[in-house]
């Protein structure tokens, strides 16, 4: 018997501006160079074609400071919820299976645990503002 798959990436209607807020934080968070290419001696050894150092990078961020503002509230969350927040909105790696079989979850409750998050990412956010 084939297993239903459980869809992680799906967003609930409710979580619609959290997740508006939390896509302006993904791209905040990945438009930061890696200190790699700016410290090491070896820059003639990085991969080539992929982000050269003339290469601008290419922003979405709609507001810095409310991705600041969601960058602490993230951070304060409790570490699977971080993290589960980190790999859905910036890491994108490892797989979905991968991440849940890490961390000990099926992939239903790595849909709720997400869920969750949103909910304390809201609820905090409700709270500064």
């Amino acid at each position: 018997m084939k297993r239903d798959e459980v869809d992680v990436f799906r967003v609930d209607a409710r979580h619609g501006a959290v997740h508006e807020a939390l896509l302006n934080w993904a791209a905040w968070a990945r438009a930061k160079r890696s200190p790699m290419y700016s410290r090491s001696p070896l820059w003639k050894l990085a991969r080539i074609g992929y982000r050269q150092s003339h290469a601008p990078l290419v922003r979405e961020v709609i507001d810095d400071a409310a991705a600041v503002r969601v960058e602490k509230v993230i951070a304060a969350l409790p570490p699977l919820h971080r993290d589960a927040m980190r790999w859905w909105y910036v890491w994108q790696w490892p797989s979905t299976r991968v991440f849940a079989r890490m961390h000990g979850l099926t992939i239903a409750a790595l849909l709720q645990v997400c869920d969750d998050a949103r909910d304390m990412v809201a609820n905090q956010i409700k709270a500064v503002a």
